[in-house]
């Protein structure tokens, strides 16, 4: 393998977590996790929402499932009609993406274990839907990605194990792995990036 043909490196989490935005607009009431580098676990709550439309989309429902119950007997052309209007706010909820919780307050968990790398997040601060809050990554396994010199890339292989030297350990081999050779080539550098996995 070539030798100290890396010209720069970047990390990157090699399992960043996808966040889940909220589908509707809301008030952040209590944050659960409060800092980048937090540690979270998969299910754990990072912060409860206050949303008006999930309140009244909800008192819409308990009015149409009440008035489809009660019209039943009296009146089936209307108790057909309010339990047709319950079925839409029941799906209306499954695309907000709430449909285990429909009340005004949410909340919202952690979709996978890892580290928070970002908090867009406040308390009493307003979000608006597809707004990401929450990023979390496992740092478990990460990537670095780094800059291999044209003459060496006959040299490397995916699949090649490699050794990384970090300038803040030093003296410190750490084992990785050539896990992508990227495509392209840049012209001003003469280098391409490659991919290392490192667990």
């Amino acid at each position: 393998p070539p030798r100290r043909s890396w010209c720069s490196t970047e990390t990157g989490s090699r399992s960043a977590a996808p966040g889940r935005a909220p589908r509707f607009e809301g008030w952040i009431e209590r944050l659960h996790v409060n800092a980048v580098g937090d540690p979270v676990r998969k299910g754990q709550p990072l912060f409860t929402a206050y949303s008006p439309e999930l309140q009244s989309t909800g008192e819409e429902l308990r009015i149409a499932e009440r008035l489809a119950s009660q019209s039943a007997a009296q009146d089936p052309i209307a108790s057909e009609s309010a339990r047709r209007l319950a079925e839409a706010t029941r799906a209306r909820l499954r695309n907000l993406q709430v449909a285990g919780q429909a009340g005004a307050r949410q909340v919202f968990h952690a979709p996978a274990s890892g580290v928070v790398l970002e908090k867009e997040a406040i308390e009493g601060g307003r979000f608006m839907p597809g707004d990401a809050l929450f990023r979390i990554a496992d740092l478990s396994k990460v990537w670095i990605i780094a800059d291999v010199y044209e003459q060496d890339l006959a040299r490397v292989q995916v699949g090649q194990s490699a050794q990384v030297t970090l300038e803040a350990y030093p003296g410190r081999n750490f084992e990785a792995r050539v896990d992508y050779l990227y495509p392209t080539l840049d012209a001003a550098t003469r280098s391409t990036r490659v991919r290392l996995a490192m667990d």
